[in-house]
C-alpha cells in the first residue's frame, strides 16, 4: 500500500510538473507572439513613415517640374514676343533714316494726308459695288 501511496504521489507530481511544463510552454509562446506582434508594428510603422516621406518627396518633384515646364513656356513666348520687338524697332529705324528723305515724306502726304502737287488733279471714285459684294 505504502508503493502505491509513492506511485500515486509520483504520478501526480509528474502530472504537475507536466501541466506547469505545459504553462510554461504556453507562456513562452505567449511572449513570442507578443514580440513578433511588436516587431511586426515597429515594421510596419516604419513601412508607414518611409512611404510619407517618399510621398511628400515626389510631390515636392511634381510640383517643382510643373514650375519648370510653365517656366520654360512663359520664356518660349518672351522670346517669340522679343522677336517680334526686335522686327518692329528694325522697321521703325528704318523708317526713321527716310524720314527727312523728300520721297519718303511726298509719299507720306500722298498716301496719308491726300495732298497733290500743284497742277495735279485728285480723283475721288465711288467703292465698287461688285467689290463691296464679294
Amino acid at each position: 500500500m505504502e508503493e502505491a501511496r509513492r506511485e500515486r504521489r509520483e504520478r501526480r507530481a509528474a502530472a504537475i510538473a507536466e501541466a506547469r511544463a505545459a504553462e510554461e510552454a504556453k507562456a513562452e509562446n505567449a511572449r513570442i507572439r507578443e514580440e513578433k506582434a511588436k516587431k511586426r508594428a515597429r515594421k510596419l510603422r516604419r513601412k508607414l513613415v518611409y512611404t510619407g516621406v517618399i510621398l511628400v518627396v515626389l510631390v515636392t518633384i511634381v510640383f517643382s517640374l510643373g514650375n519648370i515646364v510653365s517656366l520654360l513656356h512663359e520664356r518660349q513666348q518672351l522670346r517669340n514676343e522679343q522677336e517680334m520687338l526686335i522686327e518692329t524697332r528694325d522697321k521703325l529705324i528704318r523708317e526713321l533714316e527716310n524720314v527727312n528723305n523728300p520721297e519718303y515724306i511726298e509719299q507720306q502726304a500722298r498716301s496719308q494726308l491726300r495732298l497733290v502737287m500743284p497742277g495735279e488733279v485728285l480723283y475721288i471714285l465711288p467703292p465698287d459695288t461688285a467689290l463691296e459684294e464679294e
